[in-house]
């Protein structure tokens, strides 16, 4: 094999400091940059994220995280504007501290579980998105057992052969049973 090499100078992409990587169901490879944004590559071509024609760079420029759900969303984690997601249409929408049940904007880890649940690892706890209604919830308290919110420092999930989603932090690790909610 041959090294290719691609950075802001020869290639067109935002930003040369990448974070993460994140390969969808129509073969796109994602890319999340520190300070630069979105951008995908499709086709031989690198694309930066537009939301309906427009480049949004406003909110989303520190990314940590990306995946897609079982619609084609393609979600977006940042370091402090919240989480995204880019709907299939091209639109955006947006769930932060401010307009959802989120106590953190630092999402640090996206992980799409069984069926419609995508879970969002933040700097507050852990937290689950049912894709299709748009409905969030706090499993930080009832199911992870933290005491305090900003005690729940989480920073990856995974899941292993028995269905268990590990969820890694500052503290340690927690493992949580998606079947029955412990």
């Amino acid at each position: 094999g041959r090294l290719v090499r691609y950075n802001t100078s020869n290639s067109g992409i935002p930003g040369n400091l990448i974070v993460c990587a994140f390969t969808d169901s129509k073969g796109r490879v994602w890319f999340g940059t520190y300070g630069s944004g979105l951008f995908y590559y499709e086709k031989g071509r690198f694309v930066r994220l537009k939301a309906n024609g427009q480049a949004d760079d406003r909110h989303i420029r520190d990314v940590n995280t990306i995946n897609e759900d079982a619609y084609g969303n393609i979600w977006i984690g940042t370091n402090v504007s919240g989480l995204f997601c880019y709907e299939t249409d091209g639109s955006l929408s947006s769930y932060s501290s401010t307009n959802s049940e989120i106590y953190s904007n630092g999402i640090t880890h996206l992980y799409c579980g069984r069926k419609r649940i995508l879970y969002v690892a933040t700097a507050s706890g852990l937290f689950a998105m049912d894709t299709y209604t748009r409905t969030l919830s706090d499993l930080t308290i009832s199911a992870m057992g933290f005491t305090e919110h900003f005690d729940a420092v989480l920073t990856c999930i995974c899941k292993d052969s028995r269905g268990l989603l590990w969820c890694g932090g500052k503290n340690g690790l927690r493992v949580y049973n998606e079947t029955n909610g412990q």
